[in-house]
């Protein structure tokens, strides 16, 4: 006989406050197709809107990697401890049994807490983890002896948590592929779990459970028409952990359109890697929602190349509006060190189409890449100077050598060291000294400075990276033990005034 387990799905701070989050959103809709009682606990949107407005630049990613700090994570903790507590009740008095949390990289540390205080309160509760911060190849740290975790689910975990569940309700050993087992004083690692091959068969996200009325684009439904990445760019972990490219049929995505189009929202977000990783799909959605006259608004991230001035010219009849672009870069040779298979020339040329068809680009640009020089910063600069009319936005972001990339399996050969205590991907400099962390932020703070001048309506934009220079390079002379410039660092960062809380903290 069966015993019947309920489950709690928990989004810890911090995450994007603007929509809610798809991860637990899937597993909750997967569980209850499958008769499985389930309550949803986004706690993340819940602290948002209980911190003052000053704090909640915290939510903003330039300030992400201060929740990776003891200092402010007990801060937090202690400021808002009756909040915290009030969390821990909720989900002890749910009646869950099994309780997930949904891991990346600025909620590790809240998840750990609240784990923590819920084991402390009641060690019968099976506590696991869960979500895009686990793929693999950052697990060993989680499951430490003293960890208040019982399980890991990496990779998709729709099919893998649900079989979990039914081991715990048979009262099994799991041996589930795709999880990470807690057994006495043992870690059990099972095989890797085969991926979901068709999507289709996946209920909607149950967003039903979220106070959608809360998040910052409240008017908004974020949609996920596939998983995986055609590209196999060297300075990104997402085909590492989603293997290979999958889609869901055009039919499908315009079903659960439809199905929000008609509880009255209008405006709709794209959160795959790249909406354009298989133009005959896109292409059909664009022709269902043109056939069907509703009137939807729409974008996402895509890849530049692939879109001729037909597509871009269907895409916008059929709504779309706005558009990210993962350029990187203008230079030939660094697109080549990346592995990133796109034409600067035809990258430009889909950015002028889709602007002269009134679809809003903004486009990425990763600054202080290994072995970039002078010439191809002067080329970025050049074609930023001479285009920056076609182009709503630029988000500049300083290279990072991320753990399960290909680029860090290349950091012995490169002659790179990563030494940093505090944002280690950041943190890395060229043995040779052609490129150091000072350089890089430096480099990133030139273009965000440029880019502020040409687009004085966004001005206060990307001025905001002057408090993540200032900050990050106070943390780098800190662990280099220069209190001279660590402090003159520091004092830079003062004058800003962003936030009315203690600087010592972040």
């Amino acid at each position: 006989m069966l015993n019947k387990i309920k489950v709690t799905l928990v989004q810890a701070p911090v995450w994007a406050p603007n929509l809610p989050p798809l991860g637990i959103a899937y597993l909750s809709s997967f569980l209850k197709d499958k008769n499985i009682d389930v309550d949803i606990f986004d706690f993340n949107i819940e602290l948002y809107h209980s911190v003052p407005s000053a704090y909640q630049k915290f939510w903003e990613k330039e300030w992400y990697d201060c929740w990776n700090l003891e200092n402010f994570i007990q801060f937090i903790t202690n400021e808002y401890r009756e909040l915290f507590d009030s969390w821990v009740t909720k989900i002890i008095q749910s009646g869950s049994l099994i309780i997930g949390f949904s891991i990346n990289c600025g909620s590790k540390k809240l998840s750990l807490f609240l784990s923590e205080q819920i084991k402390q309160r009641d060690s019968s509760k099976y506590v696991v983890f869960g979500g895009p911060d686990l793929f693999g190849y950052k697990t060993n740290d989680l499951m430490s002896l003293d960890a208040p975790i019982d399980a890991l689910v990496v990779g998709e975990g729709e099919e893998a948590f649900y079989e979990l569940i039914l081991c715990k309700e048979k009262g099994q050993n799991i041996a589930v592929p795709g999880t990470i087992v807690r057994e006495g004083s043992d870690i059990r690692i099972n095989k890797d779990r085969a991926l979901i091959e068709k999507l289709d068969l996946l209920p909607i996200p149950d967003l039903t459970s979220f106070p959608l009325e809360k998040y910052t684009e409240r008017e908004t439904i974020p949609i996920l028409s596939s998983r995986g990445c055609i590209s196999k760019c060297n300075y990104c972990s997402d085909h590492q952990m989603w293997k290979r490219f999958r889609y869901r049929s055009s039919e499908n995505i315009f079903q659960e359109i439809s199905y929000w189009n008609s509880k009255g929202f209008k405006n709709f977000t794209f959160c795959d890697l790249l909406i354009n990783g298989s133009l005959k799909h896109l292409e059909s959605l664009c022709e269902l929602l043109i056939q069907s006259k509703i009137q939807v608004f729409w974008g996402g991230m895509a890849i530049p190349k692939f879109l001729d001035a037909s597509i871009i010219k269907k895409m916008k009849r059929a709504g779309c509006n706005w558009i990210f672009m993962g350029v990187e870069s203008f230079s030939k040779r660094i697109l080549k060190k990346m592995a990133k298979h796109i034409d600067p020339d035809e990258s430009l040329e889909i950015i002028k189409r889709c602007h002269n068809e009134g679809i809003k680009v903004s486009i990425g640009l990763i600054v202080g890449f290994p072995g970039e020089e002078a010439e191809d910063i002067a080329i970025n600069l050049a074609v930023l100077e001479k285009n920056y009319q076609y182009i709503e936005f630029v988000s500049v972001n300083p290279c990072c050598i991320n753990l399960g990339t290909s680029l860090y399996n290349q950091i012995h050969n490169l002659q790179i060291t990563l030494s940093g205590a505090i944002c280690p991907a950041l943190m890395w400099d060229a043995i040779d000294e052609t490129q150091t962390v000072p350089n890089r932020l430096f480099l990133a703070k030139l273009f965000s400075d440029f880019l502020a001048e040409h687009y004085s309506e966004r001005k206060s934009e990307y001025q905001k990276y002057d408090a993540f220079y200032y900050r990050t390079m106070y943390w780098y002379y800190q662990e280099k033990g220069n209190p001279i410039l660590s402090q003159k660092y520091l004092e830079k960062l003062k004058l800003l005034n962003i936030l009315a809380v203690p600087i010592s903290l972040y």
